[in-house]
């Protein structure tokens, strides 16, 4: 009888994880700490990720934003809680010039502010529009009388 490590034919520490959350969410982790950037802006991620995990988030939408928030302070080459409204709107312009969609960066910087001022963000940041776009997961079917 042949019994299937916990590492299985997958490669998936986790057969849970079909996804591979686990995975991805160690790699960004790896990712954080060997990046060129400020200690300040590694606590400041690491304190963002906390506040995730501890809000209820999946790992999915933790590891996404870890991703994305690293990104954003390999861009802006500076600490993340100094950025001013002209930093975002050139990462904003990057963004579109290259043709990427900017919807998850606009909310990570509503939620990465929104922690490191207690609540009080910026006017600029409180103004970020987050998209709506319309997508019905089923057509409405009239009823046949």
């Amino acid at each position: 009888m042949y019994i299937i490590p916990r590492e299985n034919i997958w490669g998936m520490s986790n057969p849970d994880d079909i996804h591979g959350f686990d995975k991805g969410y160690e790699a960004a982790v790896r990712r954080l700490n060997e990046a060129n950037i400020s200690d300040r802006n590694r606590e400041l991620i690491t304190s963002f990720v906390k506040s995730s995990k501890k809000n209820g988030n999946k790992k999915s939408t933790y590891m996404n934003d870890l991703n994305i928030v690293l990104r954003m302070a390999l861009f802006y080459n500076k600490d993340l809680d100094t950025i001013m409204e002209n930093d975002y709107d050139r990462l904003i312009d990057n963004l579109e010039a290259k043709g990427m969609v900017d919807y998850n960066y606009r909310k990570v910087t509503k939620k990465l502010f929104k922690l490191v001022t207690n609540n009080d963000s910026p006017k600029w940041v409180r103004e970020i529009h987050l998209p709506h776009k319309e997508t019905p997961v089923q057509p409405s079917v009239k009823s046949i009388s």
